[in-house]
């Protein structure tokens, strides 16, 4: 009985425990991350609208029992979630889910939403986290937003270990790619689109400072905006429904810029050479109607709109308006300038980066999810050994202490050798990569 409660007291110790990993396993079931969503490179600034879909409507219309991240910006609204087995059944949940967020029938988006499953989804959600994958690549402003995504669904619900630990690891890569990545130099979309509304005929050859420049909006998109012109030397009127927000903004700025209420459109139209609109607002704040109305007292002046929010915040028939360019995101995608050289002189390493990376990620979920086999196996290793010590006790009987000892640690290292290389076998299968899949 002493030797054998030694046995169990040196097995209790944790020989065979869950120490294998850091993290605790998961429930039975590898899963994969599921991705679906819209963006700019398969879909027009109008599908993406009618699919605006904010957080709060999508808690209360989501899937239900689906834990989810939504990650809506002007470019792409995405949603990540941990699917059980392939994810198929989880990737019909979002679909509908979404399809029933925006209030629409799904077969009238099916044809825009995309999924991706496995690696390939924790590839793509790398490479929006970097700026990989933005219209303007380097985007400086995505990696916060989809930080604030996440934080916010960790907020609303409980999320499967796995999402958590795949948005970590992802937003910890992002910003080392983001960094690294060469034609990173636009701080966001809205300063690309400012440099591309500046180029425009009609401002082009104009000094700056004789510009008269109004930005709606006090959001992330109007700020970057704002910060982008201000940088460059401009002087800009910010209007916003909230009349103190834009104060605050204003107030930053010192004598560059000055606020004003949004209520005040109308007449600043009448002198604005360019209009950037960023408000976060459901419907159009800028409408044929009201524009028709300022050019009659511009004497034929033309002016340049900016439109950069999804929803859009300028009606799209503001485009047939002799004396108006507009410029909004589906235009953005044509005009922006693009360094192919530098592209592929820079990218490409960081590319390999980001596939490296969801590589990693992807062997970490697999071996997170084969620890229990680990488990189980090592223990029956040492399980057998106490049983076959536990069985030769009597003959054991005369040794001391110390011999025991020397026994006990003899066949704890034959058992510890034996499982090594099986153990390692069962590490390499389990991290051994298969990509992910593109669902049409």
């Amino acid at each position: 009985a002493e030797h054998e409660g030694r046995l169990r007291s040196r097995l209790s110790r944790g020989q065979m425990s869950r120490q294998i990993l850091d993290d605790p396993p998961p429930r039975k079931g590898r899963g994969c991350l599921v991705m679906v969503g819209v963006s700019h490179h398969a879909s027009s600034v109008e599908v993406r609208e009618t699919l605006a879909i904010s957080a709060d409507t999508w808690l209360d219309l989501g899937p239900p029992g689906v834990s989810a991240v939504l990650l809506s910006t002007c470019n792409r609204v995405e949603v990540y979630a941990w699917g059980t087995g392939r994810g198929l059944r989880c990737a019909d949940q979002l679909r509908r889910g979404v399809a029933r967020a925006a209030k629409l029938p799904l077969a009238s988006i099916e044809g825009h939403l995309v999924t991706l499953t496995g690696s390939d989804a924790i590839l793509h959600l790398i490479r929006v986290a970097a700026g990989l994958d933005s219209l303007v690549v380097g985007d400086g402003q995505i990696r916060a937003q989809v930080r604030s995504a996440f934080l916010d669904a960790m907020a609303a619900a409980p999320l499967p270990p796995q999402l958590i630990g795949v948005f970590e690891r992802a937003l910890r890569a992002a910003r080392t790619l983001q960094l690294a990545t060469p034609s990173g130099h636009q701080p966001s979309i809205a300063s690309a689109g400012v440099d591309v509304a500046l180029s425009a005929p009609e401002l082009r050859d104009r000094p700056l400072h004789t510009l008269r420049i109004v930005v709606l909006g006090a959001g992330a998109i109007a700020k970057a905006a704002l910060s982008h012109l201000i940088g460059l030397g401009a002087q800009v009127t910010l209007l916003n429904r909230t009349l103190t927000q834009a104060q605050r903004l204003a107030n930053f700025y010192g004598g560059a810029v000055t606020s004003a209420a949004l209520v005040e459109l109308p007449e600043r139209l009448q002198q604005a050479d360019l209009v950037v609109c960023g408000t976060a607002s459901r419907s159009p704040v800028l409408d044929r109607t009201v524009l028709q109305v300022a050019l009659g007292a511009r004497a034929a002046r033309p002016v340049v709109v900016l439109d950069l929010a999804v929803p859009r915040d300028v009606e799209p028939s503001v485009r047939d308006l002799r004396g108006v360019r507009l410029i909004d995101l589906d235009d953005l995608a044509r005009l922006c300038p693009i360094d192919a050289a530098e592209r592929a002189l820079g990218l490409t390493r960081v590319e390999e980066q980001a596939v490296h990376t969801a590589s990693e990620i992807d062997a970490w979920l697999r071996l997170r999810a084969a620890a229990p086999a680990i488990v189980e196996f090592r223990s029956r290793g040492q399980q057998m050994r106490c049983d076959e010590l536990r069985r030769v006790a009597p003959r054991l009987k005369d040794l001391s202490p110390a011999q025991m000892g020397a026994v006990e640690e003899l066949t704890e290292r034959i058992v510890n050798k034996l499982l090594h290389a099986p153990t390692v076998a069962l590490r390499e299968r389990a991290s051994a990569h298969t990509a992910g899949r593109a669902i049409a």
